[in-house]
């Protein structure tokens, strides 16, 4: 089975919010939240809990960024309409 074929779970309370973080900070200022910035927004102590649950978005196609890139971090169309109401969580 690949990891494609895994049927994936729903995103977790803390992926929404850091979701919702990530989309409003792009609305609001037209450039990517940092990985910097969403660990201080949700005072993780390391730089690894946010690309956790990064990674784990991505996997659900809710965000998109390059890693070793600056600024790159975005939702997808798929996080902003889960974020508004119009997706599932899985």
């Amino acid at each position: 089975m690949t990891s494609q074929q895994v049927e994936l779970s729903p995103i977790t309370p803390r992926q929404r919010e850091v979701l919702g973080f990530i989309a409003r900070f792009y609305a609001d200022h037209g450039y990517a939240v940092t990985n910097r910035q969403i660990c201080k927004q949700f005072n993780f102590a390391s730089p690894n809990a946010a690309v956790m649950h990064l990674k784990a978005l991505r996997r659900r196609d809710l965000v998109t960024w390059q890693p070793g890139e600056a600024r790159t971090i975005r939702p997808t169309q798929a996080g902003v309409s889960l974020l508004e109401g119009g997706g599932s969580d899985g």
